[in-house]
């Protein structure tokens, strides 16, 4: 079988807004929840930071794919899912950015 394996690694990186957060307590509660819910797609995600902030967030999120175009396609669902959650939640989305890169090349 010659089948050619291209692993590669996608990351989306998304800066929102909390409006409604008064409190880090307010802002951990907005912000897991939107964790939480990502998760159900099978996603790495790590809040990180900005620290002592309780109006943003900065989330970064990570995929593994067997191909650039299967880890682009799930950071595409990915996407679609937080503009989805961003029309009902308690956040908006300032900024976001997107990358997906060859992690290496294996050959069956």
């Amino acid at each position: 079988m010659n089948r050619r394996l291209v692993p590669s690694l996608g990351v989306f990186w998304l800066r929102i807004f909390l409006p409604q957060a008064t409190s880090l307590k307010d802002r951990r509660r907005i912000v897991r929840s939107l964790i939480d819910k990502t998760r159900r797609q099978n996603v790495s995600v790590a809040d990180v930071g900005p620290l002592g902030s309780h109006t943003e967030a900065c989330l970064l999120f990570a995929v593994a794919g067997s191909s650039i175009e299967s880890a682009s396609r799930f950071i595409d669902s990915l996407e679609r899912q937080i503009c989805r959650l961003e029309e009902q939640a308690f956040f908006e989305i300032r900024e976001s950015r997107r990358e997906v890169e060859v992690y290496g090349d294996f050959s069956d």
